[in-house]
Protein backbone atom coordinates (compact mmCIF):
# COMPACT_ATOMS: atom_id res chain seq x y z
CA UNK A 1 0.00 0.00 0.00
CA UNK A 2 1.33 3.08 -0.79
CA UNK A 3 1.06 6.05 1.31
CA UNK A 4 1.34 10.05 0.92
CA UNK A 5 2.20 12.26 2.84
CA UNK A 6 1.15 15.73 3.33
CA UNK A 7 4.12 18.20 4.60
CA UNK A 8 2.58 21.92 5.02
CA UNK A 9 4.74 24.94 3.21
CA UNK A 10 7.24 26.35 5.19
CA UNK A 11 6.99 30.19 4.81
CA UNK A 12 10.17 32.17 3.39
CA UNK A 13 11.68 34.06 6.19
CA UNK A 14 11.85 37.38 6.88
CA UNK A 15 14.44 39.34 4.77
CA UNK A 16 15.56 42.12 7.19
CA UNK A 17 18.06 44.77 5.89
CA UNK A 18 20.15 46.84 8.47
CA UNK A 19 21.37 50.14 7.49
CA UNK A 20 24.39 51.46 9.06
CA UNK A 21 28.32 51.29 9.71
CA UNK A 22 27.69 49.98 14.02
CA UNK A 23 28.84 46.59 13.45
CA UNK A 24 27.88 46.02 17.00
CA UNK A 25 24.10 46.68 16.33
CA UNK A 26 24.62 43.73 13.35
CA UNK A 27 25.78 41.23 15.41
CA UNK A 28 23.58 41.36 18.15
CA UNK A 29 20.33 41.96 16.35
CA UNK A 30 21.23 38.66 14.34
CA UNK A 31 21.98 36.81 17.58
CA UNK A 32 18.43 37.98 18.86
CA UNK A 33 16.62 36.98 15.50
CA UNK A 34 18.53 33.98 15.77
CA UNK A 35 16.87 33.42 19.59
CA UNK A 36 14.13 33.93 18.02
CA UNK A 37 13.55 31.47 15.12
CA UNK A 38 10.93 29.75 16.75
CA UNK A 39 8.43 32.64 16.83
CA UNK A 40 9.57 34.66 13.45
CA UNK A 41 11.79 32.97 10.93
CA UNK A 42 13.98 36.06 9.83
CA UNK A 43 17.12 36.63 7.47
CA UNK A 44 19.83 39.66 8.22
CA UNK A 45 21.48 41.61 5.60
CA UNK A 46 23.86 44.94 6.56
CA UNK A 47 24.22 47.64 4.03
CA UNK A 48 27.08 50.07 5.53
CA UNK A 49 26.13 52.69 3.04
CA UNK A 50 22.84 53.97 1.00
CA UNK A 51 24.74 52.45 -2.45
CA UNK A 52 24.83 49.43 -0.68
CA UNK A 53 21.20 49.87 0.43
CA UNK A 54 20.19 50.23 -2.82
CA UNK A 55 22.25 47.25 -4.45
CA UNK A 56 21.12 45.06 -1.79
CA UNK A 57 17.32 45.74 -2.74
CA UNK A 58 17.29 45.21 -6.49
CA UNK A 59 18.74 41.80 -5.08
CA UNK A 60 16.05 41.03 -2.90
CA UNK A 61 13.25 41.41 -1.52
CA UNK A 62 12.97 42.63 1.98
CA UNK A 63 10.26 42.96 4.26
CA UNK A 64 11.65 44.93 6.95
CA UNK A 65 14.55 47.92 7.55
CA UNK A 66 16.17 48.78 10.15
CA UNK A 67 17.97 52.12 9.74
CA UNK A 68 21.05 53.22 12.44
CA UNK A 69 21.25 56.67 12.92
CA UNK A 70 23.28 59.28 14.23
CA UNK A 71 22.95 63.06 15.03
CA UNK A 72 23.71 64.69 11.66
CA UNK A 73 23.24 61.17 9.92
CA UNK A 74 21.70 62.18 6.56
CA UNK A 75 21.66 58.69 5.22
CA UNK A 76 18.44 57.91 7.19
CA UNK A 77 16.24 60.88 5.56
CA UNK A 78 17.44 60.54 2.39
CA UNK A 79 16.92 56.35 1.91
CA UNK A 80 13.44 57.04 3.78
CA UNK A 81 12.64 59.46 0.86
CA UNK A 82 13.78 57.35 -1.48
CA UNK A 83 12.37 53.86 0.21
CA UNK A 84 9.28 54.53 2.61
CA UNK A 85 6.90 56.23 -0.59
CA UNK A 86 8.06 53.48 -3.29
CA UNK A 87 5.67 51.49 -5.58
CA UNK A 88 6.54 48.65 -2.80
CA UNK A 89 6.37 50.12 0.59
CA UNK A 90 8.72 48.42 2.93
CA UNK A 91 8.52 49.28 6.71
CA UNK A 92 11.15 50.78 8.43
CA UNK A 93 12.56 50.85 11.89
CA UNK A 94 14.69 53.88 13.39
CA UNK A 95 17.38 52.42 15.60
CA UNK A 96 18.65 55.72 17.30
CA UNK A 97 20.95 57.08 20.23
CA UNK A 98 20.01 60.26 22.26
CA UNK A 99 18.02 61.76 19.47
CA UNK A 100 16.20 64.45 20.83
CA UNK A 101 11.96 64.05 20.28
CA UNK A 102 11.93 66.78 17.04
CA UNK A 103 14.35 64.82 15.23
CA UNK A 104 12.35 61.34 15.46
CA UNK A 105 8.97 63.25 15.08
CA UNK A 106 10.65 64.68 11.80
CA UNK A 107 12.10 61.28 10.66
CA UNK A 108 9.03 59.33 11.39
CA UNK A 109 7.05 62.05 9.55
CA UNK A 110 8.68 61.38 6.40
CA UNK A 111 8.21 57.59 6.55
CA UNK A 112 9.45 55.95 9.50
CA UNK A 113 7.29 53.32 11.24
CA UNK A 114 8.49 53.30 14.93
CA UNK A 115 11.61 54.35 16.91
CA UNK A 116 13.84 52.38 19.44
CA UNK A 117 17.01 53.43 21.27
CA UNK A 118 19.79 51.26 21.15
CA UNK A 119 20.13 50.95 24.80
CA UNK A 120 16.70 49.45 25.05
CA UNK A 121 17.77 47.05 22.23
CA UNK A 122 17.19 44.23 23.50
CA UNK A 123 15.49 40.64 22.17
CA UNK A 124 12.20 41.43 23.98
CA UNK A 125 11.63 45.02 22.84
CA UNK A 126 12.92 44.26 19.39
CA UNK A 127 10.71 41.29 18.18
CA UNK A 128 7.95 42.94 19.97
CA UNK A 129 7.95 45.93 17.99
CA UNK A 130 9.08 43.80 14.98
CA UNK A 131 5.78 41.98 15.58
CA UNK A 132 3.83 45.34 15.78
CA UNK A 133 5.18 47.22 12.77
CA UNK A 134 4.80 43.57 10.62
CA UNK A 135 0.84 43.19 12.18
CA UNK A 136 0.58 47.10 11.04
CA UNK A 137 1.55 46.84 7.72
CA UNK A 138 -0.24 43.50 6.92
CA UNK A 139 -3.29 45.43 7.77
CA UNK A 140 -2.22 48.30 5.25
CA UNK A 141 -1.45 46.51 2.75
CA UNK A 142 -5.21 45.02 3.25
CA UNK A 143 -6.99 48.71 3.51
CA UNK A 144 -4.87 49.24 0.17
CA UNK A 145 -5.63 46.03 -1.58
CA UNK A 146 -9.45 46.53 -0.43
CA UNK A 147 -9.39 50.53 -1.17
CA UNK A 148 -8.18 49.25 -4.87
CA UNK A 149 -10.76 46.59 -5.57
CA UNK A 150 -13.16 49.32 -3.97
CA UNK A 151 -11.88 51.78 -6.93
CA UNK A 152 -11.90 48.84 -9.69
CA UNK A 153 -16.09 47.77 -8.97
CA UNK A 154 -16.93 52.07 -8.95
CA UNK A 155 -15.39 52.54 -12.06
CA UNK A 156 -16.38 49.18 -13.78
CA UNK A 157 -19.80 49.98 -12.87
CA UNK A 158 -19.26 53.22 -13.87
CA UNK A 159 -18.68 52.65 -16.81
CA UNK A 160 -21.21 49.72 -17.58
CA UNK A 161 -23.19 50.08 -20.21
CA UNK A 162 -26.00 48.51 -18.46
CA UNK A 163 -28.08 50.93 -15.84
CA UNK A 164 -27.25 50.02 -12.19
CA UNK A 165 -29.51 51.44 -9.40
CA UNK A 166 -28.42 50.59 -5.52
CA UNK A 167 -31.18 51.39 -3.08
CA UNK A 168 -31.36 50.91 0.82
CA UNK A 169 -33.63 48.13 2.26
CA UNK A 170 -36.40 50.78 2.43
CA UNK A 171 -36.13 51.23 -1.36
CA UNK A 172 -34.65 54.58 -1.35
CA UNK A 173 -32.41 55.22 -4.15
CA UNK A 174 -28.82 55.76 -3.09
CA UNK A 175 -26.76 55.45 -6.51
CA UNK A 176 -27.43 54.83 -10.13
CA UNK A 177 -24.77 54.99 -12.62
CA UNK A 178 -24.18 57.41 -15.79
CA UNK A 179 -26.28 54.79 -18.22
CA UNK A 180 -29.54 54.95 -15.54
CA UNK A 181 -29.00 58.79 -16.69
CA UNK A 182 -28.68 58.58 -20.42
CA UNK A 183 -31.54 55.80 -20.72
CA UNK A 184 -34.06 57.25 -18.02
CA UNK A 185 -33.40 61.15 -18.51
CA UNK A 186 -33.09 61.82 -15.32
CA UNK A 187 -29.66 63.08 -13.65
CA UNK A 188 -28.42 61.63 -10.93
CA UNK A 189 -29.47 64.01 -8.42
CA UNK A 190 -33.22 63.87 -9.58
CA UNK A 191 -33.31 60.50 -8.29
CA UNK A 192 -31.08 60.17 -5.33
CA UNK A 193 -33.70 59.93 -1.98
CA UNK A 194 -36.15 58.89 -4.28
CA UNK A 195 -37.60 55.10 -4.56
CA UNK A 196 -37.83 53.45 -8.11
CA UNK A 197 -41.54 54.20 -8.27
CA UNK A 198 -40.23 57.22 -10.55
CA UNK A 199 -39.71 54.52 -13.28
CA UNK A 200 -43.10 53.27 -12.83
CA UNK A 201 -45.13 53.08 -15.95
CA UNK A 202 -48.77 51.76 -14.98
CA UNK A 203 -48.20 49.14 -17.30
CA UNK A 204 -48.04 46.33 -14.31
CA UNK A 205 -50.46 45.23 -11.72
CA UNK A 206 -49.79 45.56 -8.33
CA UNK A 207 -49.08 41.68 -7.76
CA UNK A 208 -45.77 42.18 -10.02
CA UNK A 209 -44.34 44.38 -7.79
CA UNK A 210 -45.69 42.68 -4.83
CA UNK A 211 -44.01 39.41 -6.05
CA UNK A 212 -40.69 41.63 -6.68
CA UNK A 213 -40.25 42.64 -3.31
CA UNK A 214 -41.30 39.69 -1.40
CA UNK A 215 -38.70 38.09 -3.57
CA UNK A 216 -35.84 40.33 -3.07
CA UNK A 217 -36.86 40.58 1.05
CA UNK A 218 -36.76 36.89 1.57
CA UNK A 219 -32.67 37.07 0.18
CA UNK A 220 -33.36 35.59 -3.82
CA UNK A 221 -32.79 37.41 -6.68
CA UNK A 222 -35.58 39.05 -8.81
CA UNK A 223 -35.60 38.17 -12.55
CA UNK A 224 -37.81 39.83 -14.97
CA UNK A 225 -38.76 42.19 -17.69
CA UNK A 226 -40.41 45.43 -16.63
CA UNK A 227 -41.95 48.09 -18.23
CA UNK A 228 -40.51 51.28 -17.60
CA UNK A 229 -41.47 55.05 -18.09
CA UNK A 230 -38.58 57.28 -18.90
CA UNK A 231 -38.86 61.24 -17.74
CA UNK A 232 -40.00 61.94 -20.87
CA UNK A 233 -42.72 59.45 -20.50
CA UNK A 234 -41.56 57.53 -23.16
CA UNK A 235 -42.20 53.59 -22.57
CA UNK A 236 -39.23 51.17 -22.39
CA UNK A 237 -39.19 47.15 -21.53
CA UNK A 238 -35.94 46.81 -18.94
CA UNK A 239 -34.62 42.82 -18.54
CA UNK A 240 -34.29 43.98 -14.82
CA UNK A 241 -32.30 41.82 -12.01
CA UNK A 242 -32.16 42.58 -8.61
CA UNK A 243 -29.56 41.22 -5.87
CA UNK A 244 -29.85 41.47 -2.35
CA UNK A 245 -26.89 42.49 -0.47
CA UNK A 246 -26.26 41.51 3.10
CA UNK A 247 -24.19 43.44 5.65
CA UNK A 248 -21.63 41.23 8.08
CA UNK A 249 -24.45 39.49 10.31
CA UNK A 250 -26.39 38.01 7.28
CA UNK A 251 -28.62 41.28 7.51
CA UNK A 252 -29.97 42.20 3.89
CA UNK A 253 -28.99 46.38 3.93
CA UNK A 254 -28.73 46.81 0.24
CA UNK A 255 -30.35 46.19 -3.50
CA UNK A 256 -28.74 46.25 -6.57
CA UNK A 257 -30.50 46.68 -9.29
CA UNK A 258 -29.34 45.94 -13.04
CA UNK A 259 -30.96 46.76 -16.04
CA UNK A 260 -30.60 46.44 -20.22
CA UNK A 261 -33.30 47.96 -22.32
CA UNK A 262 -34.83 45.39 -24.58
CA UNK A 263 -37.30 47.57 -26.16
CA UNK A 264 -35.44 47.50 -29.38
CA UNK A 265 -35.03 43.64 -29.52
CA UNK A 266 -38.56 43.12 -28.34
CA UNK A 267 -39.65 45.05 -31.55
CA UNK A 268 -37.77 42.80 -33.35
CA UNK A 269 -38.83 39.80 -32.03
CA UNK A 270 -42.66 41.43 -33.01
CA UNK A 271 -41.54 41.88 -36.24
CA UNK A 272 -40.54 38.73 -37.19
CA UNK A 273 -43.72 37.39 -35.15
CA UNK A 274 -46.13 39.24 -37.41
CA UNK A 275 -44.13 38.44 -40.73
CA UNK A 276 -43.87 34.45 -39.80
CA UNK A 277 -48.11 34.92 -38.62
CA UNK A 278 -48.56 36.17 -42.14
CA UNK A 279 -46.56 33.49 -43.78
CA UNK A 280 -48.87 30.85 -42.32
CA UNK A 281 -52.04 32.15 -42.85
CA UNK A 282 -50.74 32.83 -46.78
CA UNK A 283 -49.71 29.08 -46.77
CA UNK A 284 -52.79 28.11 -45.66
CA UNK A 285 -54.68 30.45 -47.87
CA UNK A 286 -52.47 28.94 -50.78
CA UNK A 287 -53.26 25.38 -49.52
CA UNK A 288 -57.02 25.84 -49.79
CA UNK A 289 -57.43 27.87 -53.10
CA UNK A 290 -55.19 24.71 -54.24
Amino acid sequence: MLTATRSEATPAPLRVLLVGSREEDFFLIREILKRSQNALAAHLDHAHSLDEARALSREHKYGLFLLQHDAGDGITTELLAEFAHSEHAVPFILLTEHADETTVAEIIKIGAWDCLERSQLNGLTLMRTIRSILNLHSMQQGWQSAEESLRKLYHAVEQSADMVMITGREGIIEYVNPAFEVLNGYSRNDVIGKTPRILKSGEHAADIYRDLWRTVLSGSVYRGILVNRKKNGELYYAETIISPVRDGDGRITHFISNGRDLTERMRLEAQLSAIAENGRHWASGWRSGA
